[in-house]
Parts: C-alpha cells; structure tokens; sequence
C-alpha cells in the first residue's frame, strides 16, 4: 500500500463498532416495550412498533456496513499487496544498481593485483641484481625500515611493509563507511590512526639512500688504501 493511500477498512470499522452497539441498546430495550404493549399500557404498541422499525433498521445498517468492512479490507489487503509488489520493484532495482557498481570495484581491485603483482615480481628481481652487484669489498649494512623496524628489511619482502602501507590507506566515506584491504594491518596496536603512518615509498627511499651512502663511504675509505697503497708501493719501486 502507498504511502498516499490511508487503509479503509478502520473507518468503516468505527462505524460498524457503532451501529451495533446502536442495536445492542435497541435490543434490550425490547423487553420493556414487549411487556408496555401485552399489558395494554397507553402507547405501548406503538412504541413496540416503533422499537421494531428502529431495530429493523439497525440491522440494516449493520448488514451493509458488515459488507462494507468485508470489502474495504479486502480492498486494502489488494493495495498492500500492490504497494508491497512495487517496493519490491524498487527495491531490487537499487540491489542490482549497487550490485554492478561493487562488480566494477571489484574489477579495479583485481586490477590493481595485476599491476601490483606484475611490480612485485619486478622488484624481486630488480633487488637480485641490486644486491649481485654490490662492489667488492664493501658490505651491505642490515637496515629495518618504519618505527622500531615493523617495515622489515629494506632488501626484503616487504610483507610488514605493505600491510602497513594497506591500513595506511584506508579509506572511508563522509560516514566512516567502507573497508580495509584483507591484508591491511596496523604496525603498532597502540596506534590505530592511518594517518599517523609515513608512506612506504618514503621509508624505503630514506632506507635506501642511507645503505647507498654507506656503502658509497665504504667504497671511498677502500679505494683511498688501495691508492695510497699503490703510491706507497711506487715510491719503493724508484727508491730501489
């Protein structure tokens, strides 16, 4: 039933309440004016007269309103049918509206994997030949990245990392609805705050730059002995 339409048969009801408690009281008024008229009392068959006619009529008016309530609740029960059906209607229509936009969320997310995956394996290997490469003599120092080290090593697999960088980016909407990535994961249970976080991208940059460094200081601390040593080494030459 719509909103617009207000139910029937209560109306009809009311009334129908009324005109047998209309007829309830004629009725018991008939043993006193039965008795007025078998005892030949002035006007007592008259009155009996009239008290049939306005019984007569009570029951009229309470037959038809019988089926007037009859068919204004069957009526209703048709438009609550009705109005349910269309809400229904609308209501499913909304279900598959929102149904094919998550399907196209879903769809970036798993696109986003595919562009993730692709990096990850990428990084792997890119972190092989990284490593491979490290110039003789020198020594890779361990470094660990984010407070207290939950990043994890700068040269490992990033797990804790990305996790952390996953509840970082947690996003709501205006009424804090919405959802963490599966493998979102806070770094710090005294901490529950995304914002609080330093983007990964920055702790490993920071980690990286610092490694390098150190291993470029390394480089030049070797490089300056095996030079000295080479001069060293020439100045005996001419001497003998």
């Amino acid at each position: 039933m719509s909103a617009a339409s207000k139910p029937r048969a209560p109306a009809v009801s009311a009334k129908l309440e009324a005109a047998c408690a209309a007829l309830w009281d004629l009725e018991q008024q008939t043993g006193q004016a039965a008795l007025d008229a078998a005892e030949d009392r002035p006007g007592g068959a008259k009155a009996l007269a009239d008290l049939r006619t306005k019984i007569t009529n009570a029951q009229r008016d309470v037959a038809e309103l019988e089926r007037a309530h009859t068919l204004a609740a069957r009526l209703d029960r048709e438009a609550s049918a009705a109005g349910a059906v269309a809400m229904r209607a609308e209501q499913f229509a909304v279900m598959k509206q929102r149904a094919a936009s998550r399907l196209k969320k879903a769809a970036l997310v798993m696109e986003a994997l595919a562009t993730a995956s692709k990096a990850y394996s990428e990084y792997a290997i890119e972190t092989t030949a990284m490593v491979v490469a490290l110039p003789t003599g020198t020594r890779m120092a361990f470094m660990g990245m984010g407070r207290n080290g939950y990043g994890g090593s700068w040269v490992g697999d990033l797990k804790t990392l990305i996790a952390a960088e996953a509840f970082r980016l947690t996003v709501t909407d205006d009424h804090g609805r919405g959802a963490r990535l599966p493998f979102a994961q806070a770094p710090e249970l005294t901490s529950d705050n995304p914002g609080a976080l330093t983007p990964a991208i920055d702790l490993m940059t920071e980690a990286q730059e610092s490694v390098l460094r150190d291993i470029e200081g390394q480089m030049k601390h070797l490089n300056d002995e095996q030079m000295a040593a080479a001069a060293a080494a020439k100045i005996e030459g001419k001497a003998a």
